[in-house]
């Protein structure tokens, strides 16, 4: 059996008062959960952006190995947040 290799990104935007607000709330979710999530910010990689067809922010998306498994994007709520880590480990 293959390990899961389940990774999480949270695109954000300096100029983005939502993604300031939605940062500790992903932080903390991931933080009770033990998950990693790697920020990528538009002003330091917007190659990314393109990359992963990010179109708004805040954006987490969950891969599996290279295959994007899920994607929330707007305020980021804790429930909103829970529900793609729910949704994402389900798989």
């Amino acid at each position: 059996m293959t390990e899961r290799t389940t990774r999480y990104l949270l695109f954000t935007s300096d100029t983005c008062t939502p993604c300031d607000k939605a940062k500790p709330v992903v932080r903390q979710a991931a933080g009770e959960r033990g998950l990693l999530v790697q920020e990528v910010n538009l002003q330091k990689a917007p190659e990314l952006f393109s990359e992963y067809d990010v179109r708004g922010v805040p954006a987490l998306l969950a891969f599996d190995l290279d295959a994007e498994i899920g994607r929330q994007v707007g305020g980021l709520s804790a429930k909103a947040v829970h529900g793609l880590f729910d949704r994402a480990e389900a798989l």
